[in-house]
């Protein structure tokens, strides 16, 4: 009876929260978009357009946030494991966090590592990003710096800064769902508080321990231990200029049943150079689409109980 009470005052918890937190940015997104459309100069409605690009981030990281909670507490989340090189997180982390950090006039310092490591890559990369976006978000000047150290059989990923800190009393705490740190003046309290609940569940998942030490008002320090893995032999990486056009030319089908992201998704690949063939749905009774589609975007619910693994089959079956 006392799991089920906490389970749901946990939901009320999670409602509440969720519909504060997504209101604010919902809100200000309808304001600017009816400012979109009466603004006519230029150089406001390029600022206009950047504050909905931000209002769109946060709407999404919110969501992020939600769905990994949900995944995670439900059991669909499998680790992947496979052997890689630290590098290529380190530089991952450089590209997602040294804009905010600049923003904020914070020095985000990334030491570079030679180390291979064995772990789930996209699972590892997300508890580091968020220990990272975290470190930011509560430093107000100084820096964050992010290194690893070989530590026998393992590699340890530290991710220190010189913010707020967090009292010796809130420690155990700070890893629960929804709790966040109270903010000084001037510091950001934005977001579910989900960050360090979902790098718990990670950590957790994946055996890989997590330490923190913590000062109030002299920052802290998050450290995860990774096994290490053995170094690999590997073809060279293809640079971004080879990359570049790689999809110019080549025949899209996309099957959404939602017209706009149908309309938006389709003008993104015209805009890459794709010849693009679009279709709302795919019944077994409509004809088949241009013979000559190399590649294939289905969206997984459609309409009328229809979903994208069933669209895929009947079109294998109908273009060989």
């Amino acid at each position: 009876t006392r799991e089920l009470s906490e389970a749901n005052r946990a939901k009320s918890r999670l409602l509440a929260a969720a519909s504060h937190d997504l209101r604010q940015p919902l809100h200000a997104l309808n304001l600017m978009v009816a400012q979109l459309h009466i603004e006519s100069h230029p150089v406001e409605r390029e600022r206009l357009a950047h504050r909905v690009d931000q209002a769109i981030h946060a709407i999404n990281t919110l969501f992020d946030g939600l769905l990994d909670v949900s995944k995670l507490d439900a059991g669909v989340i499998k680790p992947e494991t496979a052997t890689f090189p630290i590098q290529q997180i380190l530089d991952r982390m450089d590209m997602a966090h040294s804009a905010s950090a600049r923003a904020k006039g914070l020095d985000l310092r990334i030491r570079a590592c030679d180390a291979w490591v064995h772990s789930d890559p996209l699972l590892l990369e997300r508890i580091v990003g968020n220990l990272v976006a975290n470190a930011v978000r509560y430093t107000r000047s100084g820096a964050v710096l992010l290194a690893c150290r070989r530590s026998g059989a393992n590699l340890r990923i530290g991710v220190w800064d010189t913010g707020i800190g967090i009292a010796p009393d809130k420690l155990e705490r700070i890893f629960d769902e929804f709790y966040r740190v109270e903010a000084t003046a001037g510091e950001s309290g934005d977001g579910l508080g989900l960050g360090l609940s979902i790098v718990a569940r990670l950590t957790d998942l994946l055996s890989h321990p997590v330490e923190v030490r913590s000062a109030p008002g002299r920052g802290s320090c998050f450290c995860i231990t990774v096994p290490q893995g053995m170094r690999q032999i590997t073809a060279p990486a293809r640079g971004a200029a080879q990359l570049a056009g790689v999809l110019e030319g080549r025949s899209v089908l996309v099957v959404d049943n939602n017209d706009a992201v149908l309309k938006s998704t389709a003008d993104l690949l015209k805009g890459w150079g794709c010849r693009v063939h679009s279709l709302t749905g795919l019944s077994p009774e409509d004809p088949a689409p241009a013979t000559d589609v190399e590649l294939v975007l289905v969206d997984m619910r459609l309409d009328n109980g229809d979903d994208g693994v069933s669209v895929v089959s009947r079109l294998r079956k109908r273009l060989g």
